[in-house]
């Protein structure tokens, strides 16, 4: 780094002007950075596959490394990149076995024996993502609740906890298909994680962050965002029931400050207290409404007063919004008139409606207010490139509402398709054609029928140019 420096400073320069440094530094040492070079000269991303194996007898560990890269279009196999790599060995109360070792994984396959005596050794890999590869490792539920409960490493920590939630949920769903309702043994972590003195406010947030369906749906190849919901509903119901009175501990103890600091000690305060007050107003709306109606009107006032929080207001905004509280209309009308003359922040109000559980009809009087000069809504600008997403793309991304088996969802985007693409075609296809049709091939057959039905209506005359070739496109595969 200090020779590129030193004949660049100052300069605009390309990146081979810093291989050309690294290469001046490696080749005295018989290395250069010509395999690094495929990372921006090859397409695709590079899977590895990472087995091991323990020998209790002779206490040793083996990894093996195996990488591969498939062109994705012409699926020619491609020559192995240089690839950052790191591993560490753990046992299943956090014991550290073999600390962290980085590598570079050079060749197809590569294998690794460690000194690990242990009958339970789990390993740790890719600390801090060290590169973006597509990982594969057949963990188990039990090593990966030690990983997220006891690694140092705050991506290989989120990273188990997210793994973990995606195959209890998988879990979850075949429980259902043999009519099990007992999920009390994939939920017990979570209690685990809450009490837990080794994890900090934010770990804990991002472990009862579930992932979205749209993230399950990717990870486990299955579009049926009903049973999604069904699957990922009943563990999150199942962690708030158990958990219940962990969540209102935090809640109700965790400190709250008396003036704002952009911390990360603050933040992950006020991420944690929120996701607590979240989950528990989805679990009991008759009671915990309460509480976020309360939490609102305490920080509504945020844009004229330090010592309120727009995060807090948001948060416990929409928590009523998104499950329909009693205190749903109040809450909204109050959030309109605080902030319908800053466009910015009224992205915010649009979203919440279009991304929880807002009927199409509720979304609908949107636009008729608008068509009317009603004051409703005088905030919102149909030409404003980001009302439009924060109502449409955010629709598109709640695939329960839009993949809804009536294929009023499909109507409502098809609908404002036609009508925005009259005046702004960009906005219409690049922020809601494509999004919505992204996954067409990948639906339920029943479920593409009605969504090509409605489809159809994009080859009209009427619509984009380029959203009428797309949609051609996939209609005649």
């Amino acid at each position: 780094m200090d020779d590129y420096f030193e004949k660049n400073i100052g300069k605009a320069v390309t990146f081979e002007a810093l291989l050309e440094s690294g290469n001046k530094v490696l080749k005295p040492n018989g290395k250069d950075l010509t395999q690094f070079e495929k990372w921006f000269s090859h397409q695709g991303v590079p899977t590895v596959q990472v087995c091991y194996d323990q020998n209790v007898e002779t206490g040793k560990f083996t990894l093996t490394l195996s990488q591969s890269n498939v062109h994705p279009e012409t699926k020619e196999k491609q020559s192995p990149f240089a690839i950052p790599f790191s591993y560490e060995l753990i046992g299943k109360e956090g014991k550290v076995y073999h600390p962290r070792t980085n590598i570079i994984l050079e060749d197809e396959q590569q294998t690794i024996e460690i000194d690990a005596a242990g009958d339970d050794v789990i390993p740790v890999l890719m600390h801090g993502y060290s590169a973006p590869i597509i990982l594969k490792c057949n963990y188990t539920l039990q090593q990966l609740e030690s990983i997220a409960l006891f690694s140092k490493d705050v991506y290989c920590k989120w990273k188990a906890g997210q793994d973990y939630a995606i195959n209890a949920i998988k879990e979850v769903m075949d429980r259902q298909k043999n009519s099990s309702a007992d999920y009390s043994d994939l939920v017990t972590f979570y209690k685990k994680a809450l009490e837990s003195e080794n994890l900090s406010y934010i770990a804990k947030c991002q472990l009862l962050t579930l992932p979205s369906l749209e993230d399950l749906s990717q990870k486990l190849n299955c579009f049926d965002f009903e049973l999604l919901n069904k699957g990922r509903g009943a563990l999150l119901q199942g962690i708030t029931k158990e958990c219940k009175d962990n969540l209102c501990n935090l809640y109700y103890t965790l400190p709250k400050a008396e003036k704002y600091e952009p911390t990360q000690e603050q933040m992950g305060v006020r991420d944690l207290r929120n996701k607590c007050l979240q989950l528990l107003v989805a679990h009991d709306p008759q009671i915990f409404a309460v509480e976020a109606w309360t939490q609102y009107n305490a920080n509504r006032q945020s844009q004229n007063s330090t010592s309120h929080n727009f995060t807090d207001a948001f948060a416990a905004f929409s928590a009523l919004v998104e499950n329909n509280t009693e205190f749903k209309e109040q809450a909204i009308k109050l959030f309109y008139e605080d902030w319908k003359k800053d466009k910015t922040v009224f992205n915010y109000w649009l979203t919440a409606q279009s991304s929880g559980k807002c009927s199409i009809e509720e979304l609908e009087k949107l636009n008729l207010a608008y068509e009317k000069n009603d004051d409703l809504i005088w905030g919102f600008d149909e030409r404003n490139p980001n009302h439009l997403r924060s109502i449409y793309r955010k629709f598109i991304e709640n695939p329960l509402n839009f993949h809804r088996p009536d294929g009023k969802g499909y109507r409502f985007i098809v609908d404002a398709i036609l009508k925005i693409g009259q005046f702004n075609p960009t906005v219409s296809h690049n922020s809601l054609c494509i999004g919505a049709i992204a996954n067409f091939s990948n639906l339920p057959l029943h479920q593409q029928a009605i969504f090509a039905k409605e489809l159809r209506r994009l080859l009209c005359d009427e619509s984009p140019s380029q959203t009428r070739e797309a949609v051609g496109k996939l209609l005649e595969n």
